[in-house]
């Protein structure tokens, strides 16, 4: 029988930390359910909500952790207590640590979320990958168990697969692709010395942050508003995320260097066989040259030749990732409904909304970077 403890102080997750290791080694999960990332954004993200932790236990074994937050958000003019992973701060796919999808684990879940010392009126989780047999397993019970609920079909994202060698790759773009990645290079080339490097997860972080926090300086981004050095939380979560991943072997931040300044960087984490990209930016300055371009094409060389099997770009799908890879993972989000006033309110605007929107269509929607907007909470 699983059972469950509500852990309320966030201070206390170290406590969890072997289990968390354990659980999180043990499958294919995604990067942000890491002991790594919780912590990043506990230290920096959690500001005015409440934290819970969730740990599922069959008899002496933890065979669930789930952290979550629970914050007030303006919906349709009024606010709701809305409880979601605290990994759902960070867009990227989302699932939960558990040891497996069996039901007793999931029925476990659910109660545990109903029996909050709190008041809350919607779960919500964004993006689930459309395969992934949790979700299914999800629904059933809810469905059987009477609790309101809703599924909807979210953007996809894009995803590389990189099985072979990396010239195996580039015929695999097009012939106008690998022209122009020649065509750059050479004109780079041509503006002085260029060199690409990759930071060693051995070496201090503190210059070779201050080379990323540079280049963000001098993006479009910044006099955006939505650029790491813009938004205060930000910055100090990468570095966090940097320092932590670095010690677990799985940070891959790479740089290009022109005459020795910094002109271009990825930021992503490699773990097992898999890279998620986290960030990338280039100097405004050397748009004309395509340095990310660059830089992204020689990052993609050496996490093939370090045995990566696959590139999630996460996120919602911007078109310049479309000459990388057509590959997509499709996602569904899934709302729980409690049973407040202001949870019936919303799931009556949200089936309004959704019937007046229809549904998403196989058709792709790009977004275009530069129409995000700046954090309100920077």
């Amino acid at each position: 029988m699983v059972n469950f403890d509500i852990i309320q102080e966030s201070e206390k997750i170290d406590k969890y930390y072997p289990q968390w290791e354990q659980l999180f080694a043990s499958g294919g999960y995604e990067a942000s359910l890491s002991f790594e990332w919780t912590q990043a954004l506990l230290k920096t993200h959690l500001g005015k909500d409440r934290f819970f932790l969730i740990v599922l236990k069959d008899g002496a074994e933890t065979v669930g952790i789930v952290p979550l937050v629970i914050r007030e958000v303006k919906k349709y003019g009024f606010s709701v207590s809305m409880v979601s992973p605290i990994a759902e701060q960070y867009n990227t796919s989302s699932d939960l640590l558990f040891k497996n999808s069996c039901p007793e684990l999931v029925e476990a879940f659910v109660k545990a979320l109903f029996a909050l010392p709190a008041r809350w009126d919607v779960f919500w989780i964004t993006r689930f990958v459309d395969d992934n047999p949790l979700l299914g397993r999800l629904v059933d019970y809810l469905r059987k168990g009477s609790i309101q609920y809703d599924t909807r079909r979210e953007y996809p994202s894009f995803y590389l697969s990189l099985d072979g060698t990396y010239p195996d790759y580039l015929q695999k773009r097009s012939a106008n692709f690998r022209y122009n990645l020649k065509r750059k290079e050479k004109k780079l080339r041509g503006m002085g010395d260029i060199r690409f490097c990759k930071t060693e997860n051995s070496q201090s972080l503190d210059e070779v942050y201050k080379n990323l926090l540079y280049i963000e300086e001098n993006s479009w981004k910044h006099n955006h508003g939505t650029a790491i050095t813009s938004i205060k939380k930000q910055q100090e979560l990468y570095k966090e995320l940097c320092e932590s991943t670095a010690r677990k072997k799985w940070l891959h931040l790479c740089f290009l260097f022109l005459n020795n300044e910094p002109i271009a960087y990825n930021l992503g984490l490699a773990i097992r066989e898999k890279y998620y990209l986290l960030k990338l930016s280039y100097h405004e300055k050397y748009k004309q040259v395509s340095p990310s371009i660059l830089l992204m094409a020689w990052a993609i060389e050496d996490l093939i030749r370090g045995g990566i099997k696959a590139y999630d770009f996460a996120g919602e799908p911007y078109q310049y990732e479309s000459q990388w890879t057509k590959e997509f993972r499709w996602h569904k989000s899934l709302t729980i409904y409690n049973n407040t006033t202001k949870a019936k309110l919303y799931s009556i605007y949200q089936i309004v909304k959704k019937k007046l929107a229809g549904g998403i269509g196989d058709d792709v929607v790009y977004y275009n970077s530069r129409d995000l907007k700046p954090d309100s909470e920077a």
